[in-house]
């Protein structure tokens, strides 16, 4: 269903933006499996892809790419992994469903039975959420490489101490990933997490 909506409905203007049919219809198994299957098993999927999508090239083929490279246009960890993660990641950094999923709406009803860029998708959400979103698509998407973080922390008294370091891996574009980080933090047994953003 999702090739038919970002794929026959909206198709992508060229095959720099393959990613809008593939990255979509790799998500589309995320989004399904968030509506249907048992709780947890959102997790799985991300787990699945997660190291596939560690690609080190963009998800979006650069402009100088040979179009006619068809193991490249459709890799599997680029094109596909890579870009149902960034979407998931996207969606995070919006973080309003109602916005975000407006703005999937509102680019399938301008582009629909027609041809569209991942500008194009951008310039919706940006409409929808209200706010810049190009940094994300230029360090994900247009970029190369991916970032790891690793965390350390201590707790003394009442006190939470987290460390957060990055690690820029590939040929990145960038030397740091700007990306909202969750910490979950559970104060004791039966208590609520508590969560920082």
């Amino acid at each position: 269903l999702c090739h038919q909506w970002f794929g026959d409905y909206v198709t992508c203007r060229s095959y720099r933006d393959i990613w809008l049919n593939e990255g979509f219809a790799t998500y589309g198994e995320y989004v399904t499996i968030e509506a249907l299957a048992p709780a947890g098993t959102t997790q799985q999927w991300l787990t699945s892809y997660r190291s596939p999508g560690l690609a080190f090239n963009s998800v979006v083929l650069p402009a100088t790419a040979d179009t006619l490279d068809v193991s490249r246009i459709f890799d599997g960890r680029s094109t596909y992994a890579k870009g149902g993660l960034a979407l998931h990641a996207l969606r995070h950094v919006i973080s309003n469903d109602s916005a975000f999923f407006a703005g999937l709406r509102a680019y399938q009803q301008q582009f629909a039975f027609g041809t569209a860029t991942t500008a194009d998708l951008q310039a919706s959400l940006e409409a929808s959420c209200g706010r810049p979103l190009g940094w994300f698509f230029d360090q994900w998407l247009y970029g190369g490489g991916y970032a790891r973080a690793t965390a350390r922390w201590n707790q003394v008294g009442q006190t939470l101490l987290v460390e957060v370091a990055q690690t820029v891996a590939g040929p990145a574009t960038v030397p740091f990933f700007r990306l909202p980080l969750e910490i979950d933090y559970v104060p004791g047994v039966g208590q609520p997490a508590v969560t920082v953003r």
